[in-house]
């Protein structure tokens, strides 16, 4: 028979391991660039195979770096919503609106909120396999409308919104 002190133990040391099971799928996006503020994510192989539009995708990113770091591009681990996949019909417009499938995704913008002159990605045609278009919610985020297409192979986490 275990001592009340021993149930405690067993107790505390399963709620712990459960915390940090949970800590390690949770994630919060550092910028505002999703609408999503809280994502269960996981590393499945077999998850992230299957990821569709409208799935969330955490995968590293050369980035333009920020200003205190000076001129350059630096790595980050991006976390964006997959706007087009493998086999959709992705178009950009003359007025730089995406769409896939003919669904309307978002518009690029040709100036960065520090007026840096922006160059949005120009696609049209189907997604090829193995590539994602993806997107954040925001207007100003920086994604696949300025950087193109990512590799599936290059997603580290796939997930869903919690809030």
């Amino acid at each position: 028979m275990c001592s009340p002190r021993a149930k405690w133990l067993v107790i505390i040391v399963a709620v712990a391991a459960g915390w940090f099971w949970v800590l390690a799928h949770v994630r919060i996006p550092p910028t505002r660039s999703l609408a999503c503020r809280v994502l269960w994510e996981t590393n499945s192989r077999e998850a992230i195979r299957k990821v569709t539009a409208g799935a969330y995708v955490t995968f590293m990113h050369r980035v333009p770096a920020p200003s205190s770091h000076g001129d350059g591009t630096i790595n980050a681990r991006l976390i964006k919503r997959v706007g087009c996949g493998p086999g959709s019909m992705l178009s950009a417009n003359g007025n730089d609106d995406y769409y896939c499938d003919g669904q309307y995704l978002g518009h690029a913008k040709r100036r960065s909120l520090s007026g840096k002159p922006l160059v949005p990605f120009c696609y049209n045609g189907m997604v090829p396999v193995g590539k994602l278009f993806v997107m954040g919610d925001a207007e100003d985020s920086y994604d696949s409308r300025y950087f193109g297409f990512i590799e599936r192979a290059d997603v580290e986490e796939t997930g869903w919104s919690l809030f």
